[in-house]
C-alpha cells in the first residue's frame, strides 16, 4: 500500500486541493502582478498535470518514495520537480533538502505520464519527531508557434512531503483525534489548540455545529508538539462541541469532535 494514493488522489479533488503560485518567469514580476495578468482573457492558469496524491509520506525505511504524473492537456509541458525545506516556493538552485527528486527536469507530452522518484541522500536533522518538507512541481506550457514578445506563466504546485522516523511513539492516524482544546481567557478570546504527538497535523477548518455547510474557524497545520490559536469573535456557549476536519494520511477530509476546557 502507497500512503500517497487515497481518496484525495482523484482529478478533481487534487484540482481543489493544489494551492497554486504563479510565477512570472525570468521577467522579475511581482506575484500579484502575475495573478492579475493570468486573470485575462487568453492567459490560462490552469494546471496540465494532475498528480496522483495530496502529500508525500517517506518513511525511514524505504529507500525511495514515488509520485506520478499525467498530463491531461493537448500541449506537451516543461516540468521541473525539486524538494526543499522552506515553504514559499523558492527555485530550485536555490532549495535545501535532503531528498533528491529525479527526474528534475523532463517533457511531459499530451496523455502521457511520469513517475517522480524521491530519494533520500542524507541525513535528516530530526530523528525524534516526523519532519516536514515541501515537493515542487513546476510546469510551463510551449509558447504558440509565431508569437513573439509574450508573457509565459508557469503553475508551481507544493505538496507537503513528511519524513517519519522509525519508532516514533505513537500512530499518526491517532494524532488528529489526540489534539487537545481549550479557551484562553481575555481580552482578546482564543481558541487554543496543542499537538502533543509526533506527527504534524493538517487542519482545515471547525465549526460549532455538526454538518455545518461552512466553517467557522480556518484552522493550519500543528507541528510535532507546537501549539496554535486562532481569535473568536464570539465567545461559544459552555460545552459546546467544535467539530474540526482535518486531512489524514491518504488526503481524506476527516471530522473529530472536541470540547474545548476553559480557563
Amino acid at each position: 500500500m502507497t500512503a500517497i494514493e487515497g481518496p484525495g488522489a482523484s482529478p478533481f479533488a487534487m484540482r481543489a486541493w493544489q494551492r497554486l503560485v504563479i510565477h512570472a518567469l525570468g521577467l522579475g514580476l511581482s506575484l500579484c502582478l502575475a495573478l492579475m495578468i493570468a486573470a485575462l482573457p487568453g492567459h490560462k492558469a490552469e494546471a496540465s498535470i494532475t498528480i496522483n496524491g495530496t502529500r508525500v509520506i517517506y518513511q525511514e525505511a524505504q529507500r525511495e518514495q514515488t509520485l506520478r504524473l499525467e498530463n491531461q492537456d493537448s500541449v506537451p509541458v516543461l516540468v521541473q520537480a525539486w524538494a526543499d525545506r522552506h515553504a514559499g516556493g523558492r527555485p530550485a538552485r536555490d532549495a535545501e533538502s535532503p531528498f533528491l527528486v529525479t527526474p528534475s527536469v523532463f517533457r511531459l507530452d499530451p496523455g502521457e505520464s511520469q513517475t517522480l522518484r524521491i530519494l533520500r541522500i542524507r541525513d535528516v536533522e530530526r530523528s525524534d519527531q516526523e519532519s516536514l518538507y515541501w515537493l515542487n512541481i513546476k510546469e510551463v506550457p510551449p509558447l504558440p508557434q509565431g508569437t513573439t514578445n509574450r508573457l509565459q506563466l508557469g503553475i508551481l504546485t507544493r505538496l507537503k512531503l513528511f519524513y517519519r522516523p522509525t519508532g516514533l511513539a505513537g500512530e499518526p492516524g491517532d494524532a488528529i483525534a489526540n489534539l487537545q482544546w481549550h479557551l484562553a481567557p481575555g481580552p482578546d478570546l482564543r481558541l487554543v489548540c496543542d499537538n502533543p504527538s509526533n506527527y504534524h497535523v493538517s487542519l482545515i477548518g471547525g465549526a460549532w455545529r455538526q454538518f455545518s455547510d461552512h466553517d467557522d474557524l480556518s484552522l493550519d497545520m500543528l507541528a510535532p508538539h507546537s501549539e496554535a490559536s486562532w481569535s473568536l469573535q464570539t465567545r461559544p456557549a459552555p460545552g459546546s462541541s467544535l467539530w474540526y476536519r482535518a486531512i489524514n494520511d491518504y488526503g481524506a477530509v476527516v471530522v473529530r469532535e472536541a470540547i474545548p476546557d476553559t480557563e
